[in-house]
């Protein structure tokens, strides 16, 4: 797969590119909680590196992201009804910011809702026939509300999971381009005597 160079991906002007230098502070925020790892620390700091250069093709090489969820897996089992996910995530892959806030309830008749309070994508692709910047553009907003996160959590609403992750965008490419799809296979267990011999009378 041939490489993009920077002159194929649109570079930021200058108050986008302050923008969302923001988002370091939210990475910031993710990595300190006591929910993150030692791994996750370090993983932010690469992030953190990648967002500040975000001008420069080095950026694209690599894909990544930083999330807080807040789950309550009884609702989110079929078992009662409300809100059984709240998300607040940060994720660049395919050249573009995706930036979401956003909950789940699950209603009395068993159908499942989604509700955005922050989404935002930013879309680095020279070519698109998108809207370049689409969605929220406030970065501040995400950011408070994210930093507040725990005044979500209820007393079914408490399972807190924290994702920081980092890869190289071609050789994740590259490993699902290897992958084949497995054959859909039916066993049927039938009787062969029994069916010819249905026949036969």
């Amino acid at each position: 797969m041939k490489k993009k160079t920077s002159k194929e991906y649109w570079i930021p002007d200058s108050e986008t590119y302050n923008q969302l230098q923001k988002l370091k502070k939210y990475v910031d925020f993710v990595a300190g909680l006591p929910y993150s790892t030692a791994q996750h620390k370090t993983k932010a700091e690469e992030i953190k590196l990648l967002i500040e250069n975000i001008d420069k093709h080095e950026a694209f090489l690599k894909e990544w992201c930083v999330c807080i969820d807040i789950f309550d897996f009884e609702i989110q089992n079929g078992k009662g009804t409300g809100i059984y996910w709240r998300k607040w995530g940060v994720c660049f892959e395919m050249a573009r910011f995706e930036i979401d806030s956003s909950y789940y309830v699950l209603d009395e008749d068993r159908w499942t809702d989604d509700y955005s309070a922050y989404y935002c994508i930013i879309n680095f692709e020279k070519e698109t026939t998108h809207e370049r910047i689409w969605g929220n553009t406030n970065l501040d907003e995400f950011i408070a509300d994210a930093m507040k996160f725990e005044s979500y959590i209820t007393e079914s609403l408490n399972e807190i999971k924290v994702e920081i992750d980092i890869w190289n965008r071609d050789k994740k490419q590259s490993e699902f381009n290897k992958i084949k799809p497995e054959p859909y296979r039916v066993s049927i267990n039938l009787d062969f005597n029994k069916i010819i011999g249905k026949y036969l009378k």
